[in-house]
């Protein structure tokens, strides 16, 4: 069932079928080299070429045009009003060509049908004021600008590159209309208290704002939200975290009722008193190396525990240490599986050398005289001392200072045997 901030905070997404033989492996060709000529196809993986060439290097076996017989790459740019009254508009574009194609530090000027400017970003509220790529999709806004407008509004709106560095160009001009939006005159207060038994939720309206009271399933306590709203006679548009969204309503004495894709959220007249009711504590989580910790707050990463440990388990690695596995946060770790790490961990740990005969050879425990293969080279690789091997063990090999060398060193070294006795030879290098 849906709920009220389900319909607000909904996030729109595209998704594309894909054949099972969409994608040919055997066809790829990472360095292909194509004509750039922009006749840009749609993939049946749902990626925007730049031409059917590039298509085919990436292996997809079908595609589609998309210029629609326009060599123009302002026609693959599709803008939809997403909310707007007498202040502000607030749009969201959708670029379809391909990345290769952008436009620097580009902003959008609303111009109406009298050639005058009536609505313009600025750098205050631009989300992005370093440029417009292909594959890109971002919610914008226009501030009323001069006299402003009034609705219903037909106008063109262009895309100037360089708009934000002082060397404006319009390069595109998509013709828009807009039929909705609070004006004013036309905006009306809401006002009472609802209830759905179906979602356990509480609504109650003031002048400019709605507070939401949201149970969880044990109806133990609640989750608040309090959102801006203006509204006319059949909609309401509230202020969610990034954008205003428009919703279709209906109010009588008794009943309100959100209209949201041919369904309807219904809340009964209800009188109550909200500080007879618990609020739930804040509650996030964040993913550490020891897996998800719970905060006493909402600044954790995750507000759910089970997206935490899918998360972290799949952003989580492992690296063999002396002390034994231990996790990061990362894929940088050499395992991706605790289980791989403290085998391979086990079995480096077990691993020793000993000297037999001039060879060095891996024992499968720690039995060994050298715990690492070099070691163990520096040592057995020294022929010359004709009694280096035949009779006892040498464990360490240093200069007259006490520093560890290697055998072959042209100077005078001690030899540590492992009956504990020492000896000094010169080793001259043939």
């Amino acid at each position: 069932m849906k709920n009220f901030i389900f319909i607000l905070f909904i996030t729109p997404f595209f998704s594309f079928a894909q054949d099972t033989d969409c994608i040919d492996t055997t066809a790829i060709v990472p360095d292909c080299m194509c004509i750039g000529e922009y006749d840009p196809v749609l993939g049946c993986n749902g990626i925007t070429y730049t031409n059917q060439c590039y298509a085919q290097c990436d292996g997809v076996q079908f595609w589609e045009s998309v210029n629609q017989g326009g060599d123009d790459v302002c026609d693959l740019i599709e803008v939809s009003i997403l909310s707007s009254n007498n202040d502000a508009i607030i749009f969201e574009y959708e670029t379809y060509f391909d990345n290769d194609v952008s436009f620097a530090y580009a902003g959008f000027v609303l111009i109406d049908e009298m050639g005058d400017t009536v609505a313009v970003e600025t750098i205050e509220n631009a989300n992005n004021v370093y440029g417009i790529y292909g594959q890109m999709q971002e919610i914008r806004m226009l501030e009323s600008y001069n006299l402003g407008y009034e609705f219903p509004l037909e106008a063109q709106l262009h895309l100037i590159e360089g708009f934000f560095a002082s060397n404006p160009e319009s390069v595109c001009s998509i013709s828009i209309q807009i039929f909705q939006g609070p004006s004013e005159g036309d905006t009306l207060e809401l006002s009472g208290q609802w209830y759905s038994s179906g979602q356990d939720e509480y609504l109650e309206f003031d002048a400019d704002s709605i507070h939401l009271y949201q149970f969880d399933q044990n109806l133990e306590c609640y989750d608040f939200f309090s959102l801006a709203y203006q509204a006319n006679d059949s909609l309401i548009f509230v202020q969610g975290e990034e954008e205003m969204i428009s919703l279709s309503y209906s109010l009588s004495e008794t009943q309100f009722s959100i209209l949201f894709e041919g369904e309807s959220l219904v809340y009964n007249v209800q009188a109550f008193d909200s500080s007879t009711f618990d609020e739930c504590e804040e509650q996030s989580f964040v993913c550490t190396p020891d897996g998800c910790v719970s905060l006493a707050s909402s600044e954790g990463e995750f507000d759910d525990l089970e997206d935490c440990e899918f998360e972290c388990e799949q952003g989580q690695s492992f690296d063999c240490t002396p002390d034994g596995c231990i996790s990061l946060s990362s894929f940088e770790g050499e395992f991706g599986d605790l289980g791989d790490c403290e085998f391979e961990c086990v079995q480096e740990q077990l691993q020793s050398w000993n000297c037999i005969d001039g060879n060095c050879e891996i024992l499968n425990d720690n039995s060994g005289t050298y715990n690492t293969y070099q070691s163990c080279i520096d040592v057995c690789s020294v022929t010359d001392l004709t009694d280096y091997q035949l009779s006892k063990k040498v464990i360490k090999v240093s200069d007259l200072l006490g520093r560890e060398v290697s055998p072959n060193s042209e100077q005078i070294i001690i030899l540590y045997y492992e009956d504990g006795s020492i000896e000094k030879k010169y080793f001259l290098k043939k």
